[in-house]
């Protein structure tokens, strides 16, 4: 995705279901956590357009509800990155964010009414994280509603270089 109008359009298939939508919003977020400008610009706008409680405020990557989260990945970008394949403590959480591949565990209705729950596999933690999902009655494409537990607690990433003891 290099535009946010090219991410809307792709929403309209691959948001048809809740691991196609989760997959955009992480594509996003890696986006918007990036090195790139104009990349970072849309991943904003597809997050905002993406998650629903951001969907009606312009600042909310400056609101209450996300200052938590960006603070988090800005400050340790390799939380979301251990979610993909491939990734793992031992090389930094190194995953190709382009083809961003989830490690999706399990994917299914939220048993306490939280919508649709994709849990997803941190390779730097023990048990899997559920994403929350909640789908539009009128384009019936999906959208993330909760994903407070992607940015919480992993192992921290181990460098190459580090010294080890067995």
């Amino acid at each position: 995705m290099s535009t946010f109008e090219e991410f809307r359009r792709r929403h309209e298939s691959e948001g048809a279901t809740p691991e196609g939508a989760l997959q955009l919003w992480f594509e996003a977020a890696f986006h918007y956590f990036g090195d790139d400008e104009g990349r970072r610009a849309a991943g904003r706008q597809a997050l905002q357009y993406l998650t629903l409680p951001y969907m009606e405020r312009a600042d909310w990557d400056r609101s209450s509800p996300a200052s938590t989260f960006v603070t988090q990945l800005r400050k340790q970008p390799h939380l979301l990155r251990s979610y993909l394949k491939g990734s793992a403590p031992g090389n930094s959480y190194q995953a190709d964010t382009e083809r961003c591949e989830l490690n999706v565990v399990r994917s299914q209705e939220d048993k306490q009414g939280r919508g649709w729950a994709v849990s997803l596999q941190s390779s730097g933690a023990d048990m899997p994280r559920p994403v929350y999902l909640k789908r539009s009655t009128k384009t019936n494409l999906w959208f993330v509603d909760n994903h407070a537990n992607v940015y919480v607690g992993i192992r921290p990433p181990e460098s190459p270089d580090q010294e080890k003891f067995v």
